[in-house]
């Protein structure tokens, strides 16, 4: 990724990388293809990324293979506490 968007990325191999990320950094871009194969090597991320309350679908490259778009999300910042709805 360094050589085509000119940025470090740190791969995601399983359900524990993807929460260590989010937990480092403030706003989090992820980019996947083939969702069946995803599911099948690492079955904890897909759920979790396609929660529209946490990640947003910035833009979608179609593929010429069958589920082989590219699909790129971003991760919604999180709130800063004194600015996050109080519990009742």
């Amino acid at each position: 990724m360094q050589k085509f968007l000119g940025m470090d990325c740190e791969p995601v191999r399983d359900l524990a990388e993807l929460i260590k990320i989010e937990a480092q950094y403030e706003r989090v871009w992820l980019l996947y293809t083939l969702p069946s194969a995803m599911q099948s090597f690492a079955p904890g991320i897909l759920p979790r990324i396609q929660q529209p309350q946490d990640y947003d679908t910035v833009k979608v490259f179609p593929g010429i293979l069958n589920g082989g778009d590219i699909i790129i999300l971003r991760k919604q910042a999180a709130l800063p506490d004194a600015k996050k709805p109080r519990q009742p």
